[in-house]
């Protein structure tokens, strides 16, 4: 029992009339009754709005799982059409003479930067590349990370302060200048494209696509070599034999004869060559342009794969946010509503009382007694006096 109530039924009146209890006590207690109940119910929501929460951010984590796994799926599937598609393009780039690397592996260096000595953020890791490719990287730097933890406990993290701008001073310290790397990097890709391109030059399949036909396309047609000297021999043959049945072998028009048979023939057998020629360039280049096609359909499938998975993931996270938001502030008003609701419920409590003291006064003046110094349910104080210095700070 709360102190106000002590003090209520402990009152003169009370203890002379135990019905006026439930007129005085009954409001009170109705009115904590429902503070209590409206808390539960506001508990009760928030409960239900944090278990809302949590089921939400798991249908967040799975749809996000969802997503990766299409976006890896469609990777892997179009991954063979992308490196056929890079592989024909680069073949095809060397058949026009773009590129004196049929590969695609050879490119400029492009010389490394202070920054991307190391990954800096957070815990340090080193350059990959690097570290695979140059022994004095690997070395300079295990040594750094060794002396940086003897002498500090921990590796470097730019959480804990650690510095990245010193690095390019600390790894040359340990054996790796980064200038002369850049320097020999750079002499050793120009040197190699010289390589390169020195071999393309010599190679005859370098720049051929756009090779016109001449002498050496005709040396190079094996048709033509083996069946244009065999059908002009026989055609030549053919009229000699005809001019000595004749008796006109050496006349001139046996001699106009073979001329024209000749010049019929090789522009025949010339014109087969020529169709050949630029047929097989043609079929060349369509069927490495129709692979370097596949390939960019394929990058693009990829690229539109991860725009997709991004947009999806932007949008599941905004969504996710704009459920929990409303989710957390229907919780909030209601629990408002339910602590307005629990002091109302007390405070119209205490107004029942209010209106009993005035109504048992009101009855003792009509009897002909006077108020001052009249017991009531509060004895004989003023009911101000009576609740002064009361701390309502009991209830819930």
């Amino acid at each position: 029992m709360t102190p106000f109530l002590r003090k209520i039924f402990h009152e003169q009146r009370i203890a002379q009339d135990p019905s006026s209890i439930l007129q005085v006590a009954g409001p009170i207690v109705g009115g904590l009754l429902s503070q209590d109940a409206a808390n539960s119910a506001g508990d009760a929501q928030l409960q239900a709005a944090q278990q809302g929460a949590q089921a939400t951010l798991q249908a967040q984590r799975e749809a996000n799982d969802l997503q990766k796994y299409m976006y890896d799926t469609s990777r892997k599937d179009s991954l063979p059409f992308l490196n056929n598609g890079t592989a024909a393009s680069n073949r095809l780039s060397y058949l026009l003479g773009l590129s004196p690397n049929s590969s695609g592996s050879q490119s400029a260096f492009t010389p490394i930067t202070a920054d991307a000595l190391a990954n800096t953020t957070g815990a340090w890791t080193p350059n990959s590349t690097l570290y695979a490719n140059s022994p004095e990287y690997k070395q300079a730097w295990d040594t750094f990370i060794k002396n940086h933890a003897a002498q500090y406990g921990v590796n470097p993290n730019s959480a804990l302060g650690s510095d990245a701008s010193q690095l390019v001073g600390q790894l040359q310290q340990y054996g790796f200048n980064l200038d002369n790397y850049n320097a020999a990097q750079t002499q050793k890709s120009q040197a190699d494209a010289a390589a390169a391109q020195k071999a393309a030059q010599a190679d005859p399949a370098y720049g051929s696509l756009l090779g016109k036909f001449d002498q050496n396309a005709i040396n190079n047609d094996i048709v033509y070599q083996k069946t244009y000297q065999t059908a002009l021999d026989q055609g030549q043959n053919a009229l000699s034999r005809m001019a000595a049945a004749n008796g006109n072998l050496y006349s001139g028009a046996a001699a106009k004869a073979l001329q024209d048979r000749a010049a019929q023939t090789a522009n025949t057998y010339l014109g087969d060559a020529y169709n050949r020629f630029t047929s097989d360039q043609t079929n060349q280049y369509n069927r490495l342009a129709g692979l370097a096609g596949a390939g960019q359909t394929a990058a693009n499938t990829l690229s539109s794969a991860g725009s997709n998975y991004a947009n999806a993931g932007t949008s599941t996270a905004l969504s996710t946010g704009n459920a929990l938001s409303n989710l957390y502030t229907g919780a909030g008003n209601s629990r408002a509503a339910s602590s307005i609701a629990g002091g109302n419920a007390l405070s119209g409590g205490l107004n029942s009382i209010s209106n009993y003291y005035q109504t048992q006064n009101l009855l003792s003046q009509l009897g002909g007694m006077k108020n001052t110094g009249t017991p009531t349910i509060f004895g004989n104080s003023d009911l101000n006096q009576s609740l002064s210095g009361f701390n309502f700070t009991g209830f819930k």
